[in-house]
């Protein structure tokens, strides 16, 4: 399963599978939209169509979150797939990535 990652209405979403296999490139195309003037303090990620998650996903969103605190920038997950939260709350991450239960 592959990915894609768009962005509309200054909101980035990906779709499909956030795995090992498919993580690098989805992380270089997110720092790519992420030098945009419209994310310069803020971020929205949806992973509302994010369909096949492993502990790279994870790594990928711990990854993020550190990168935009270090630049003193929000970064916002919304719809994270329940294997996601679950795998979140596992690592003790799901409050500071900002996961509701």
């Amino acid at each position: 399963m592959q990915s894609t990652i768009c962005k509309k209405a200054g909101v980035i979403y990906i779709d499909g599978a956030v795995t090992f296999e498919t993580v690098a490139d989805i992380q270089k195309n997110i720092t790519h939209l992420l030098q945009d003037r419209e994310f310069s303090s803020e971020c929205c990620l949806n992973l509302e169509g994010v369909a096949q998650v492993n502990s790279a996903a994870l790594a990928l969103l711990v990854e993020l979150k550190k990168q935009f605190i270090v630049h003193k920038r929000v970064i916002v997950f919304v719809h994270p797939p329940e294997r996601l939260s679950l795998l979140a709350q596992v690592c003790g991450v799901a409050e500071w990535l900002g996961f509701k239960e």
